[in-house]
């Protein structure tokens, strides 16, 4: 299936990283699993649920999971694309956070 892709340039680096427009319903799930494996709930009698609280490291892993997911290339490069976007400079990895999870958020308010 092709797929809409989006062309972004990183503020500092000037890197060329290589974005999808859209996430299909299997990336999505695959995305939200990571914040539910992380999640303890217990239903009530009463039908309410009793959610624990999580372990913050789910929030960085559920991040990880955003990025591998969305971003296709990074310098027109696709191997090790999660380690390579953890070397980029904090701004320029911010900034891909942004266009990243415009596409992801998208998905979630839909």
């Amino acid at each position: 299936m092709e797929r809409e892709t989006k062309d972004v340039t990183l503020p500092t680096s000037k890197s060329k990283v290589v974005v999808k427009q859209w996430l299909t319903a299997r990336e999505d799930q695959e995305i939200e699993s990571v914040m539910y494996k992380a999640m303890k709930m217990e239903l009530k009698g009463d039908k309410r649920v009793n959610v624990a609280p999580i372990d913050g490291s789910s929030i960085l892993d559920r991040e990880k999971k955003c990025m591998e997911t969305v971003v296709i290339s990074l310098n027109a490069d696709v191997k090790n694309i999660s380690e390579r976007l953890l070397d980029l400079r904090k701004e320029d990895y911010n900034f891909l956070k942004v266009e990243v999870m415009k596409v992801v958020d998208f998905q979630i308010a839909r």
